[in-house]
């Protein structure tokens, strides 16, 4: 099951004077925020804390019964990066007193938040006895970038060149779209392989043909298809990818699941 949520900081005036609303933040949360002298950054990590805990709250009390507050979801980060989630710190316990069995990931720009994760337990295309393991193995990663015009340079230095003949072929309504949604597919699917932007990009071939209408890209998500090239080879190279992409506003919307 995938579970996603876009929060904008301009509907919270506390987030956009970088201070956490009451009941968001645990204690060491609390300590970590106090660290961040500069306004951005308080806002973003704020705006994505915002946004990943209630996302949280709303699946927990859905799947299990149980209203747990947000300050008491704390959000910690592995040493890659990618975060993971507990109940108050904890993360020896079963169910809700430890670890959460979900893949979460956030991402932000321009003002929004995109949150989502993936819950392997609540999957029904997975065997109910096979879910537990699954849930060890399977990572999602998630991305919004705003779209806006990007330098040729920019295409040329991280596309592959079976992208850069793609994005040359769209109609000039859409050439911005697509680039934006060829770059946030590879963080997508290099977060999701818990890397992020530390390997080559041209390791990721992102497909986003045959392209949707603009209507149909803002009404739903629609798929991409992923490959991957060079030293990504080489790493679990049984792992498989599902992608899917989708227009918000001035906004693009990526999500890779990795899977094996």
């Amino acid at each position: 099951m995938i579970r996603w949520l876009v929060e904008s900081i301009d509907a919270y005036p506390d987030l956009v004077r970088g201070i956490a609303p009451a009941g968001l933040l645990g204690g060491p949360e609390q300590q970590q925020l106090a660290t961040f002298t500069v306004l951005k950054r308080r806002q973003d990590w704020l705006l994505g804390r915002w946004t990943a805990k209630n996302l949280l709250q709303t699946h927990l009390a859905e799947t299990t019964g149980e209203f747990v507050p947000l300050d008491q979801l704390w959000i910690k980060h592995e040493a890659g990066g990618a975060p993971y989630v507990t109940v108050n710190g904890s993360i020896n316990g079963p169910g809700l007193a430890g670890l959460l069995p979900v893949s979460l990931s956030i991402s932000h720009s321009h003002g929004r938040a995109f949150c989502a994760l993936y819950d392997a337990q609540l999957d029904e295309t997975i065997e109910p006895a096979a879910r537990a393991k699954a849930a060890s193995r399977l990572a999602i990663g998630a991305d919004i970038e705003h779209i806006e015009a990007r330098d040729r340079c920019f295409v040329t230095d991280f596309f592959t060149p079976d992208e850069i003949a793609m994005v040359d072929q769209a109609p000039p309504a859409l050439y911005e779209t697509l680039v934006t949604a060829i770059w946030s597919g590879k963080e997508a699917v290099l977060k999701a392989l818990r890397l992020g932007l530390r390997v080559d990009t041209q390791a990721v071939v992102c497909d986003f043909t045959p392209l949707p209408s603009p209507a149909e890209a803002h009404a739903d998500w629609q798929l991409f298809r992923v490959e991957r090239r060079g030293i990504l080879t080489q790493t679990a190279p049984a792992d498989r990818f599902s992608g899917w992409w989708r227009i918000i506003d001035d906004f693009v919307l990526t999500l890779a699941v990795r899977s094996n």
